[in-house]
């Protein structure tokens, strides 16, 4: 988490470090998220998560890297996290669509089978998410009838504040 991405040396290794998390994303997103499994090793991916996107820096770094990795063509797999802020909340078919605003600017589309409990009460919780790139969900994603290209597949929404 120290460094900054300006320095070639700490790039590599960030990127590295974030495509090994993206792979830890992409598995924590298909385990269970019971309350009962929270307190196993998962609860434990999740903690990683959240120190990882505990500061608006490496946030801010985080949104940097995401962003090339989700439109990279040579990602193995979806498993993806970064952190900002939601609005929307609409149900599309059987699915929750929200609207993620990253650190970077970006507006992502994020799918959920339940509603965002923010950590506030507020209506602008920071929430790091968890998940997988899923292209034409409205093809691959049960339930879902929307018309994003790409969204998002929300496998834990930590809230940050």
């Amino acid at each position: 988490m120290a460094g900054d991405l300006s320095d070639k040396a700490v790039r590599q290794t960030k990127g590295r470090s974030y495509a090994t998390l993206c792979e830890l994303a992409e598995v924590l997103t298909f385990c269970d998220d019971t309350p009962a499994a929270r307190s196993r090793p998962e609860g434990e991916c999740e903690a990683i998560f959240r120190r990882t996107l505990s500061d608006t820096h490496t946030r801010n770094e985080v949104a940097r890297i995401a962003a090339i990795w989700i439109d990279s063509p040579n990602r193995r797999h979806g498993g993806v996290f970064l952190a900002g802020t939601t609005s929307g909340g609409e149900i599309v078919g059987d699915v929750y669509e929200y609207q993620l605003h990253a650190e970077d600017g970006a507006v992502r589309p994020i799918l959920s089978p339940h509603p965002l409990e923010s950590g506030t009460g507020g209506t602008s919780t920071q929430f790091g998410i968890v998940g997988t790139i899923v292209d034409r969900p409205a093809e691959t994603v049960t339930g879902y009838s929307g018309d994003a290209w790409q969204a998002i597949w929300i496998g834990r929404a930590i809230p940050l504040d």
